[in-house]
């Protein structure tokens, strides 16, 4: 929505991948494409777990 903000103070973490793709900053992006990744996939199995059924 506003695209980063006043100095970038409101730049997600999705943005800031798109952006370094943008950028031609391909290193960085990828690598902070795993660390979002493996925090979702964390967050995911720590929520499938705690509502699980018995």
């Amino acid at each position: 929505m506003t695209q980063g903000g006043p100095l970038d103070s409101t730049l997600s973490a999705a943005y800031y991948v798109y952006q370094k793709f943008g950028f031609g900053q391909y290193g960085i992006a990828s690598a902070a494409s795993w660390v979002l990744f493996i925090i979702i996939a964390l967050v995911s199995v720590l929520q499938f777990r705690i509502l699980k059924e018995d």
